[in-house]
């Protein structure tokens, strides 16, 4: 679920945040620094930022403007309203005294990073004219927003016994268990290096110093561990592979993919269950909180908005190009 909130954020922070110098540049000599498009607690949002962010999405969704229509305008109150909610999340922030730290951070940038090689990574900032720096910025604003709706929204979120009751007796069908292999995973580059490292294994080698040392795949940071593999959740070759591993046969023979070749080393397991609603509380309550986080947000941040003193220069608003 982490990983997928940084993939998710990955591209977030590309496409709607991104910005870049050379839009800037060319923006400066039409728009003056100190134009400001709106203020919210007596910050001011600069019209130059406002101008920036509005390119980049009409760019980035060219799907939201019909042929032949003209629909900028809604574009940009979409625009300039995100822009005061992000400004409203980020002055609640610091008045509730939340940081990211260092650590987070690098953690963050490891992990966003992990399912990308580093050309395509490069590639994509290129393309927004991103430097590298200015994405970790970018990300650092995502992870503090991420813990102070966690914070100040997900965690007042309360499931009582009854409602954990009533959904289990519903979907307890639903909440089975699949059965399911336990895996870690080694990549090489070649066959040749995947079949002098399978026979190590075999012989004992250190399978997790093997991992660390030799392979290419991103779960190495995890020491190859792949979690639980389901039934029609990898290529048919490497389903074939890992479910054909269990206690008597723990190493698979390397297996090519695009990727490159692989080496599957069984770990555990996992026989198809209906779990208890005991055993079931947490999932249940995962998902119940889940389907409740939209609209607490939303009443949250409202909340915000009528705390908040608002400016919104609509003159200026309205103008074609915004300014």
């Amino acid at each position: 679920m982490k990983t997928k909130f940084y993939i998710w954020a990955f591209w977030t922070l590309l496409v709607f945040l991104g910005g870049c110098d050379q839009e800037e540049k060319n923006l400066g000599g039409l728009v003056p620094e100190d134009e400001t498009i709106g203020i919210v607690n007596n910050e001011r949002i600069p019209l130059q930022k406002f101008q920036l962010r509005f390119q980049s999405y009409i760019k980035s969704y060219p799907n939201l403007i019909p042929p032949g229509t003209n629909n900028h305008q809604d574009i940009k109150t979409i625009v300039i309203n995100r822009m005061i909610e992000e400004e409203l999340i980020l002055q609640e922030a610091s008045r509730k005294g939340i940081r990211v730290s260092k650590e987070e951070l690098e953690n963050a940038v490891e992990e966003a990073l992990s399912p990308y090689p580093n050309a395509n990574f490069d590639r994509e900032l290129a393309s927004k004219n991103l430097s590298k720096e200015q994405w970790k910025d970018r990300l650092m604003v995502m992870l503090l927003t991420t813990k102070l709706i966690d914070q100040e929204v997900n965690r007042r979120i309360s499931i009582s016994k009854r409602e954990l009751a009533a959904y289990y007796a519903i979907h307890k069908n639903d909440l089975k268990i699949p059965f399911a292999v336990k895996v870690r995973n080694i990549t090489l580059a070649t066959e040749s290096e995947a079949k002098a490292l399978h026979q190590q294994i075999e012989r004992g080698g250190d399978l997790l110093e093997l991992i660390r040392q030799h392979s290419t795949s991103p779960d190495r940071v995890n020491d190859g561990d792949m979690g639980f593999i389901e039934k029609n959740e990898m290529p048919p070759e490497i389903e074939s592979a890992i479910f054909a591993l269990g206690p008597n046969k723990k190493i698979s023979p390397p297996i090519h993919s695009q990727d490159g070749y692989h080496i599957f080393v069984w770990v555990k397991t996992q026989q198809s269950f209906k779990p208890s609603l005991e055993e079931s509380k947490d999932t249940i309550a995962n998902i119940l909180v889940a389907e409740r986080q939209d609209e607490a947000y939303a009443a949250w941040l409202e909340r915000l908005k009528e705390n908040a003193t608002i400016t919104i220069d609509q003159d200026m608003l309205k103008t074609e190009e915004g300014f």
